[in-house]
């Protein structure tokens, strides 16, 4: 027939490709604390993520100022590491628990860390150190953490 062409679009041809569903991941995040100003661990505007750090993420303290994060709830909270270099901001847990889960983990915290009132600290991995002023008092600790000074501070257990 002369004059009614018809045109066939033909599909390319695609290699012969074999798709593969994967296995579900789970991916380390770091939280950062916010802002140069004090505030409770378990106050999810405080962190980057808008959420409580939990156990696959690493906690980051890096905001120069003189601040204290205190963990005054009645919580469990966890983190994979924490790395505060900051010797001007202060860690306090006075209730609760607060607890390193990172198996190869390795935490530094330079500025007054203490643990008073009956309050849990637990090195479930890795190692935990504080090179800054220390307090213990009433304190519930387990694991393998390190302080390098023990002049610094009370260590009343």
């Amino acid at each position: 027939m002369v004059g009614n062409r018809r045109t066939i679009k033909r599909k390319p041809k695609l290699p012969n490709c074999v798709t593969e569903r994967l296995e579900s991941r789970l991916l380390l995040t770091t939280d950062i604390w916010r802002l140069a100003i004090s505030g409770d661990w378990d106050t999810p505007g405080d962190w980057s993520t808008g959420f409580v750090p939990n156990g696959t993420e690493d906690v980051v303290i890096s905001h120069a100022g003189t601040y204290t994060i205190t963990h005054t709830g009645s919580t469990e909270d966890y983190f994979n590491s924490l790395t505060c270099t900051l010797s001007t901001v202060s860690i306090e847990l006075s209730n609760g628990s607060l607890d390193q889960d990172g198996a190869a983990a390795t935490s530094v915290v330079d500025g007054t860390f203490a643990v008073t009132g009956g309050a849990t600290f637990e090195v479930a991995g890795g190692t935990f150190t504080a090179n800054g002023p220390t307090t213990l008092s009433d304190a519930n600790l387990t694991g393998g953490y390190w302080w390098p000074d023990a002049s610094s501070g009370s260590h009343d257990l």
